[in-house]
């Protein structure tokens, strides 16, 4: 359960002045999945590509949740293809984690996918991150595969029916 009111939130569309603010919590984001990454300028012209590129051509779509003091909550990038989501990116800021904003997040993500007529979502969830694996399975994600990212760490390529 959310503590703070709905009307203390508020979202914001991702618009290029986001973006340091984005890159700040992409070495959170990845050590939380990855043993092996490296954060490098190549690292952060990737990411910086999937939200100026993916939002510009690729139907990409990013929101950012702040508190009424504008302090950053978390953010979300996606991607539309048809009638699927890909949720690229999920980030809540550690002071806001399991107190629901997680999972507030999430239904907005699949709010705003349903309002693309999207019927389905996918993602991805690395195994050595057992928090996300276990909040996307209790939010009706399932387990379609297992893929190697790295040696002995597997990520799961996971499922939802947005049709329910």
């Amino acid at each position: 359960m959310i503590p703070v009111s709905e009307s203390r939130l508020h979202w914001v569309s991702f618009k290029d002045e986001y973006l340091p603010l984005i890159l700040h919590h992409q070495k959170e984001l990845y050590s939380l999945n990855f043993h092996n990454m490296v954060f490098d300028q190549m690292f952060y012209a990737n990411i910086s590509g999937w939200y100026i590129e993916g939002i510009a051509s690729q139907n990409c779509y990013s929101n950012l949740l702040f508190t009424s003091k504008q302090k950053l909550v978390g953010f979300y990038l996606y991607q539309h293809n048809l009638t699927t989501t890909y949720l690229m990116q999920m980030f809540v800021e550690k002071s806001f984690r399991k107190k629901g904003y997680g999972q507030y997040m999430l239904r907005h993500f699949e709010q705003k996918s349903k309002e693309l007529d999207a019927r389905s979502s996918f993602l991805h969830a690395s195994k050595m991150n057992q928090q996300a694996v276990s909040f996307y399975l209790q939010n009706g994600y399932v387990i379609l595969d297992e893929e190697m990212d790295e040696p002995d760490y597997p990520r799961y390529f996971m499922f939802k029916n947005l049709e329910r």
